[in-house]
């Protein structure tokens, strides 16, 4: 496809540029000029052209209107004359973007509503909820030994490797 450029042209693309070098290379040697979205910087005069963060607003925002229509149950809390249904706790696995939009969705749809988010970095788990009276953070390890009762699980996190490790 590098062959349909014309010289000089300018290229915006996820390019993987590390791991594609001779990509890159082919790219150069026909003098076009490039630029890989997913190398655009995490700063927030940038968030709008994050392609990242986008995929990741549009993941989380999915991911629960996806499991809500599987959930077995209402979604928000309802209180009618025949008694209360309370609302099914919400676990997140990550604290990156997309957790953060999940977060801010499912608050959205019911502010009283528990939501558990948990995390490899604790640090960042609390920092997602800090001021958020309905919420709480875990250690992502912590759920192998207690993990809550949660009627909606969201994986947040575009970790590669296995986020929870159970030694048998």
């Amino acid at each position: 496809e590098v062959d349909w450029l014309k010289p000089g042209a300018l290229h915006v693309s996820f390019l993987d540029p590390f791991n594609e070098p001779e990509l890159i290379a082919r790219l150069a040697a026909r003098d076009i000029s490039a630029v890989s979205l997913e190398m655009l910087p995490r700063i927030t005069r940038a968030q709008s052209m994050h392609a990242v963060s986008s995929k990741a607003t549009i993941a989380g925002y999915k991911a629960v209107l996806l499991a809500t229509q599987h959930l077995g149950k209402m979604f928000p809390l309802l209180m009618t004359a025949a008694g209360t249904i309370p609302p099914a706790t919400v676990l997140i696995l990550g604290a990156g973007e997309m957790a953060r939009q999940t977060l801010r969705l499912v608050r959205s749809c019911d502010p009283a509503r528990t939501i558990v988010v948990a995390n490899r970095t604790l640090g960042r788990a609390e920092a997602l909820v800090h001021g958020d009276p309905a919420a709480a953070a875990l250690d992502i390890e912590a759920l192998v030994t207690r993990p809550p009762a949660a009627g909606l699980v969201v994986a947040a996190t575009s970790a590669e490797e296995p986020v929870l490790h159970r030694d048998t």
